[in-house]
């Protein structure tokens, strides 16, 4: 049931981006009865979303929604262009910038998602006014700090021999577009972030002493399946690898792949290794090693099946804003690789719910892989904390966190 509107204290709009996880923080407020309005691209109305099998905002109605559906539809005729967030950030802009005068001439105060915050405080720039409160929802880390990851990822391969990644949208980005930024989070009065190194990546280029709150997503556990797993692996019993993600450079698998085709014939052919992934770019693809299994499209039954059938999730990422293929991962009892610059580096622990491994490190992956075929076992005894963390990691949880930190910005004096 919809909740009424708390009449002591101030409303905000949350400006989004048109996904079911996005919305959570809209439905955050909307159950202290403090949302005024979700400001997004495209919004089902309740009388369709309520014909249709796939509800992705089943939890708020539209009545909650402001869907600025010109921006869904532009973004849709213009694909073929806009092939990258670089290309598609003036989409954006023009999203924030409409979404700031509804703003203005609603609440004035916002949660806004990173990826329209330059368009949104532009729009308040021109009119020389700052909203009454803004938090900017920093979903990823920052241009200028996953530019540098990258950068000595691309530096620190290239010594074990040259390639040549597809170009990451940072290294589009010239010093305008990242000064822009900058002066974007200047103008918020506080930081929400799901990640310790998104959080770092704030402070690591800028002097401003924004208040954080780093509040884990939550994440839909993966339900028991009746699907039979064992056609995704061979017939010899080995140690299962598993990877679901993009074959991009930030996922880090170059290391990983490098790392298997290394090991001696008596220690790789311990493993068997499955992949699920339908984009990705070819020079990591044409890296994957012979004998294993490549995957496109699952079903969520056969995706949970596979998941609980996994000894090991393998993503040991060069950079990541969380990573929620980890706790999907935990919450069918599978172990994971994980490194510091992702989100389980705030709440998992090397040797009890998988394994930490340093970023852009052969000699680091090559080592953890060696462990792990030296002591197969411990990963069966890693399972039942897997299950104890991923519990943790809901919405509810996430939803809470979000009511507490517009609660802390109650008691703290903004820009406005």
């Amino acid at each position: 049931m919809p909740h009424s509107p708390n009449k002591r204290l101030p409303r905000y709009d949350v400006v989004t981006i048109g996904a079911r996880d996005y919305y959570q923080v809209a439905i955050a407020l909307e159950k202290a009865g403090r949302l005024h309005k979700a400001v997004t691209d495209f919004y089902t109305p309740d009388w369709l979303r309520h014909r249709i099998s796939k509800r992705w905002n089943e939890r708020l109605s539209s009545r909650y929604a402001r869907s600025f559906w010109p921006t869904a539809l532009l973004s849709a005729l213009l694909k073929p262009g806009l092939h990258n967030r670089a290309r598609k950030r003036w989409v954006d802009d023009l999203f924030g910038f409409v979404a700031a005068i509804l703003c203005f001439l609603g609440p004035n105060r916002a949660i806004v998602y990173s990826y329209f915050l330059h368009g949104f405080t532009s729009f308040y720039r021109m009119i020389g006014r700052r909203p009454d409160a803004l938090i900017c929802f920093q979903v990823h880390p920052t241009p200028w700090f996953i530019h540098r990851v990258i950068a000595a990822d691309v530096a620190a391969f290239s010594s074990i021999r040259p390639i040549r990644f597809l170009e990451d949208f940072e290294d589009i980005l010239d010093e305008k577009d990242i000064a822009d930024v900058r002066r974007a989070l200047a103008m918020c009065d506080r930081v929400i972030c799901a990640s310790g190194v998104t959080r770092r990546s704030v402070e690591e280029g800028t002097d401003l002493a924004l208040p954080f709150d780093i509040i884990p997503y939550g994440s839909k556990l993966l339900e028991h399946s009746d699907v039979d797993p064992s056609r995704f692996w061979g017939a010899e019993r080995r140690i299962r690898l598993l990877t679901v993600c993009q074959l991009t450079q930030r996922k880090g698998m170059h290391w990983a792949f490098e790392a298997l085709k290394r090991l001696p014939p008596e220690i790789r052919d311990r493993f068997e290794h499955v992949i699920v992934s339908h984009v990705g770019d070819p020079v990591i693809a044409d890296m994957v090693a012979p004998g294993t299994r490549m995957l496109q499209r699952l079903t969520e039954a056969e995706l949970s099946a596979l998941m609980a059938s996994a000894d090991l999730f393998l993503m040991p990422s060069v950079i990541e804003g969380f990573g929620l293929v980890y706790v999907e991962a935990m919450s069918v009892g599978t172990p994971i690789v994980w490194t510091e610059n992702t989100g389980p580096a705030d709440m998992c622990r090397d040797g009890v719910h998988g394994y930490q491994v340093a970023p852009s490190s052969l000699e680091a992956t090559d080592a953890l892989l060696r462990r792990i075929a030296a002591e197969p076992t411990a990963l069966a005894a890693m399972r039942a904390d897997c299950l104890a963390i991923a519990r943790k990691l809901n919405w509810d949880a996430f939803t809470d966190g979000v009511r507490a930190s517009v609660a802390a910005l109650d008691r703290q004096p903004t820009g406005g």
